[in-house]
């Protein structure tokens, strides 16, 4: 392991330690490690479902700041909570970055790995278009039927989300606060007990997300081949179960 991964796996570490040992990580909430967000422009650290939906960015000593007033614009309309987790000399000028966006939270690392509430965060509303924009195709099917709007099995995601669009708010925030527990739930649960065994850090690995366990069946993919099919993340918005296997819905054009 290089020494910049270390670096962000203490620190991805150290938070999680933070959230469990705080009691703000409960039975009823669930860890993801690097969601994409904002049609796959960024990718968050950390997310926490509980009764509200918290993102994380992290800097470690050895990040550069380069892209983070892009991702705190970003993440801070994706996220009911969001809260920026920096290495001790970048605290000032995450707080210059941060001084103008409203309800986001700044943590800070010591160099032994402690974590420090500088800023709190706070609880912000979130868009419908930022809600839908979080959940996938079969999980907004499955949002639309519970709500009793009723749509086409042929119906493509532009569709969908326009139907979408009629719930009210914070039904809209529910169902992608819901639809991430359950995506990632045995992500999280096999996290929880490896981090009993090895402790955060040596767990993180555990925290990686594969989308199904079987090759399609149609054919065989040789091991030199496999860059030519990348894996499927589960968080991708048109995401759908296809009988063979994940895929990626066909935009109508």
């Amino acid at each position: 392991m290089s020494s910049d991964m270390s670096a962000e796996a203490l620190l991805k570490a150290a938070v999680i330690d933070r959230l469990i040992n705080s009691g703000v990580l409960d039975e009823n909430s669930v860890l993801v490690s690097e969601l994409t967000v904002d049609n796959w422009t960024h990718r968050t650290d950390i997310v926490l479902a509980n009764g509200r939906l918290w993102g994380f960015e992290l800097k470690s000593e050895r990040d550069s700041l380069t892209r983070l007033p892009a991702q705190i614009e970003s993440f801070s309309r994706h996220f009911e909570k969001f809260v920026l987790v920096v290495a001790k000399k970048f605290e000032k000028r995450a707080l210059e970055l941060i001084k103008n966006v409203n309800g986001v939270g700044l943590w800070t690392a010591s160099d032994n790995g402690e974590i420090t509430e500088k800023v709190r965060p706070r609880a912000q509303s979130i868009s419908p278009d930022a809600s839908i924009s979080l959940i996938t195709v079969t999980e907004l099917r499955r949002l639309l039927t519970a709500n009793g709007i009723k749509h086409q099995k042929t119906n493509r995601r532009t569709e969908l989300v326009e139907l979408a669009k009629k719930l009210p708010t914070k039904i809209l925030a529910d169902g992608a606060r819901t639809a991430i527990k359950t995506r990632f739930k045995e992500v999280h649960i096999r996290f929880l007990h490896q981090r009993e065994k090895t402790g955060s850090y040596d767990a993180i690995p555990a925290l990686r997300r594969t989308v199904g366990s079987k090759p399609p069946t149609a054919f065989t993919i040789e091991a030199h081949d496999l860059t030519k099919y990348p894996m499927i993340p589960t968080e991708h918005p048109d995401l759908i179960n296809a009988p063979s296997g994940p895929v990626i819905a066909r935009s109508r054009r």
